[in-house]
């Protein structure tokens, strides 16, 4: 195939699972880094460095929004219920017209990859951007390379993060652990 494919990177341990799929599927992948959904900035930094450290030891083209920008995140979400699908959209939207704009013709994410995001959603939001941008959404569920992102953190010294990215991921973790550890008992 050796199609030109943009990948929406949410971090670098995701990357490193993803792109060796991809890539034997016949994509000449280069990755881009949009997430302004990540907070606070201390986090969104050592994201960002280890994106761009997986992309030079690999030797990936990339680009990458190097502001912290979470105005973008929080203007995009209304409903703090369906504020995870509005998050998808904004950066597959986001991926999708930098590819098209780059002379791209397929984009996908690693977003698929945890076994903790709506897989689903996360597919009909990207197929719902290509279909916007007349670009081809490379649907992927990557779910089963999970494991392979912990070999690849150790294994190329890559920054592995403990929740989305989101204030209100992170929130909702330290209220599970905070209820359980008071209650001896799971968070409902």
């Amino acid at each position: 195939m050796n199609a030109r494919l943009l990948l929406h990177t949410c971090c670098g341990p995701c990357a490193a699972a993803v792109v060796p799929a991809l890539e034997a599927e016949g994509f000449e992948v280069n990755l881009f880094f949009f997430n302004p959904n990540i907070h606070p900035v201390e986090e969104y930094k050592r994201r960002l460095d280890s994106f761009l450290s997986y992309a030079e030891k690999t030797g990936h083209g990339y680009s990458a929004h190097t502001l912290y920008t979470p105005q973008e995140f929080f203007s995009c979400i209304g409903d703090l219920n369906k504020r995870c699908g509005e998050c998808f959209s904004l950066r597959l939207n986001e991926t999708a017209q930098r590819g098209r704009e780059r002379g791209y013709r397929f984009f996908s994410t690693t977003l698929t990859v945890s076994p903790y995001q709506d897989t689903g959603e996360i597919l009909r939001r990207g197929n719902a951007g290509g279909k916007e941008t007349n670009m081809i959404f490379v649907a992927r569920d990557f779910r089963k390379l999970f494991s392979q992102t912990r070999d690849c953190t150790r294994e190329l010294s890559l920054y592995r993060q403990t929740y989305c990215g989101c204030v209100f991921s992170r929130w909702e973790g330290v209220k599970k652990k905070r209820w359980k550890s008071l209650s001896g008992q799971k968070y409902s």
